[in-house]
């Protein structure tokens, strides 16, 4: 097994793959927009695992403390290199493929000859992959569920949802349909961005601002790099000509993942901006029909409004530094996601 950081270097052995996140034109696109984090390609005859190395503070990690905010200054002063064995903007898809079983050893001593790092952080369709004492030295870390709608076979068009729901739902939906009435939405086109590039990173960060955890800061021009080579869909939500929200879809193997949104969070309130968004989304999803739409790991409860249903996720840690292994072991099993209240919005038998 080899490790590059180096895009360049590691065309002519990287596989060619139908999962296009793990393209090396997709991934090229994360790579000259983000060289502030150091990018790892993993290859040998079996092997293709795409990964990060970054500088992160855990401030916002408090807020999976819950009641042991003791630990507060000291999570909040740490700042440490994170090697994140996944693409750390796309942390619920696989950026990964392998033939047979992976030894843990061999890949985190590879990566080590030429990169240091504190913390290990492994997403679960990894771990699965793996092998070696895993279970001894990693500790397991329930995270925000990714949400999930299920596109059903009657869905011919957005009527056919709706006639699914309960009256209790399909009045919410009607209620966001009216207070966004005024907007108008419109694909975005590349010959657009240089118009909208500012105030698409300003709505961006308007949301991702106030996360509760996150890894590196994305570059919202990879958006239109995706755009250009024409691997993700655009939306612009407009009013009065001005741009107050935009959505953004992925197309790939019959699923549409729905990553990137941004919106005015002063406007959200009175136009329904996110509730509007998630409706588009759910209208493309039936009309391209698709059988599922990634919604992500955010707002789980406001998504289960309209149908999503929540897919346990976990990552698996571990401190690389032998004197405060034990520490961190104690500290990671005391993180905890918050519960929230699924909401069941379909009739029954449906």
């Amino acid at each position: 097994m080899e490790a590059f950081s180096n895009i360049r270097e590691v065309k002519r052995l990287w596989h060619s793959h139908k999962n296009i996140f793990l393209d090396l034109n997709f991934i090229k696109c994360f790579y000259n927009n983000h060289q502030n984090i150091r990018h790892i390609f993993l290859t040998d005859k079996d092997i293709n695992i795409y990964c990060h190395i970054f500088k992160l503070r855990l401030t916002n990690t408090v807020n999976y403390l819950n009641n042991y905010l003791i630990f507060k200054p000291l999570f909040s002063a740490l700042n440490i290199n994170v090697l994140y064995l996944t693409n750390s903007f796309i942390t619920n898809v696989p950026s990964f493929s392998a033939k047979k079983k992976i030894t843990i050893s061999k890949l985190i001593n590879t990566i080590e000859k030429r990169n240091n790092f504190f913390l290990i952080v492994i997403p679960d369709f990894l771990f699965q992959n793996l092998k070696g004492n895993l279970k001894k030295e990693f500790t397991k870390v329930e995270i925000e569920s990714e949400m999930i709608l299920t596109i059903r076979p009657n869905w011919i068009e957005i009527d056919d949802y709706l006639n699914d729901l309960k009256r209790k739902y399909r009045n919410k939906f009607f209620l966001i349909t009216k207070k966004s009435s005024l907007l108008q939405i419109r694909k975005l086109e590349y010959n657009d961005v240089a118009n909208y590039k500012d105030k698409v990173a300003d709505l961006f960060n308007n949301i991702i601002d106030n996360s509760k955890f996150s890894g590196p800061k994305f570059n919202t021009e990879t958006l239109f790099s995706l755009m250009k080579s024409n691997y993700i869909n655009l939306y612009g939500y407009f009013l009065n000509e001005n741009l107050i929200a935009f959505s953004s879809e992925i197309f790939n193997n019959n699923i549409l993942y729905s990553y990137y949104v941004g919106f005015d969070k002063d406007l959200n309130k009175k136009y329904s901006l996110y509730g509007r968004i998630l409706i588009e989304t759910i209208k493309n999803g039936i009309h391209n029909k698709v059988e599922k739409i990634i919604f992500g790991r955010t707002a789980n409860e406001y998504k289960s409004n309209f149908g999503a249903t929540s897919s346990q996720s976990f990552v698996f840690l571990k401190s690389n530094n032998k004197y405060t292994e034990k520490i961190f072991q104690v500290l990671f099993k005391l993180l905890k996601v918050k519960p929230w209240k699924t909401r069941s919005p379909f009739k029954k038998g449906n």
